[in-house]
């Protein structure tokens, strides 16, 4: 059985579910899957997770926080030097020369060295091009455990993503979910990314997230769920509700389902616009609720862009969700997005994500049953062929047991 370990900054994380379900799918896959995570998320309620074992996982964690650890650091690095003598000089010149954040990381690589020594890990794998992705390169630079990552969207595109370009030099593979993602890292990182960088959509289990029975109502329910941050595009889905409101043929409601950041801007622009009765924010929802509500959902919206700091989505998890539910979607044509969507045929897809553009849009869905019918089975179709959640997953258990 591979022993691989799963290092990430923090766990559980009720927005990046992704993972849990990654875990416990290389575990049926008999991958012994050793989880590594810096901080403890305790303010992320266990039930926001997607799974029943979920809490059995923050159990099983690791959770090393290197910046509080300073007891027996030097004893460690003693210990670490005299039994990889070359690749610890070699690291410790390195991260020296690195400086900032990488020689800090060094400091406490030993933390994990010891941690990892006690399992038998045979390969080590991050999750986002973050600090967890440093850690997991110095320590198979020091150990030589082969050592590979996940890039996602945020940890690539926003203002403060690192220089990776060390990172994907030392790992294995890298592995990214959307087509955009990976010509943008090829065309940024050049001959260390090609041939590297992996593509692998993440997918969504069809088999639990299904049609079922809808209740029958007059009023067009709208539904988005995510985040609440700037690219998520809420304050102008909030702003088109507003308009569509003053259509005498039109009568909708709208729920946004999350949390983050923008709540209480958000919660704010809904009592400007006077939409206390029909735009309601609810927080985090657990997996069930989230169920729920997609399957009373006649239309699915996120009208996803990119944010001022250049963080953008790659391919929301949730537009996967919505679609195979059968739930026609209406969003942007932001990166990876299109790959997914076939616009006309699985969702719509908007150029331009202005308010009037949005407004105009949910018009022409709340107007006509067929199409939403239409697009609603051909998404179904779709994530139940390309997008399954088994293809990814039998994807990553190749590349661990070939590294």
């Amino acid at each position: 059985m591979e022993n691989i370990a799963y290092m990430l900054d923090g766990f559980p994380v009720a927005s990046e579910t992704f993972i849990v379900q990654e875990i416990l799918g290389l575990k049926k896959r008999k991958l012994n899957i050793h989880l590594f995570a810096r901080d403890r998320m305790d303010d992320m309620p266990y039930n926001a997770l997607t799974h029943s074992e979920s809490s059995r996982l923050v159990s099983e964690t690791c959770y090393l926080n290197p910046y509080a650890m300073v007891v027996k650091k030097r004893t460690l690095h003693l210990r670490t030097l005299l039994r990889h003598p070359v690749r610890y000089l070699r690291t410790l010149s390195f991260s020296y020369r690195q400086g900032g954040e990488t020689f800090i990381a060094f400091k406490s690589a030993p933390l994990y060295i010891r941690e990892m020594k006690s399992r038998n890990i045979d390969h080590i794998h991050a999750h986002f091009a973050r600090r967890a992705c440093t850690f997991a390169m110095l320590v198979s630079m020091i150990t030589g455990i082969p050592f590979s990552f996940s890039a996602h969207a945020h940890d690539i595109y926003a203002s403060d993503a690192l220089d990776i370009s060390n990172h994907i030099a030392a790992a294995e593979f890298v592995v990214t979910c959307t087509a955009y993602n990976q010509n943008y890292l090829n065309e940024k990182y050049g001959k260390q990314a090609y041939g590297k960088v992996i593509l692998n959509y993440h997918g969504v289990d069809t088999n639990s997230f299904m049609p079922g029975d809808k209740k029958t109502s007059t009023r067009i329910s709208i539904l988005s769920i995510g985040r609440l941050v700037e690219k998520k595009g809420f304050a102008y889905l909030i702003k088109a509700i507003s308009i569509l409101r003053k259509s005498p043929d039109v009568d909708i409601s709208a729920t946004i389902i999350g949390d983050g950041p923008q709540m209480e801007t958000l919660t704010g622009l809904v009592r400007d616009l006077h939409l206390e009765d029909t735009v309601h924010l609810t927080g985090s929802r657990s997996m069930e609720e989230v169920k729920d509500a997609l399957n009373q959902a006649d239309i699915f919206v996120l009208p996803s862009r990119v944010a001022s700091n250049g963080d953008r989505d790659g391919i929301p998890n949730v537009i996967l969700e919505a679609m195979s539910m059968s739930v026609p979607v209406i969003t942007t044509a932001v990166s990876g997005i299109p790959e997914v969507i076939r616009d006309g045929v699985d969702g719509i897809l908007m150029e331009s994500g202005t308010t009037e553009t949005i407004a105009d849009t949910i018009r022409v869905l709340c107007r006509d049953e067929s199409l939403r019918k239409a697009l609603g089975g051909n998404a179904r179709k779709r994530m139940t062929g390309q997008f399954h959640r088994d293809n990814h997953i039998d994807r990553l258990y190749d590349l661990f047991i070939s590294a």
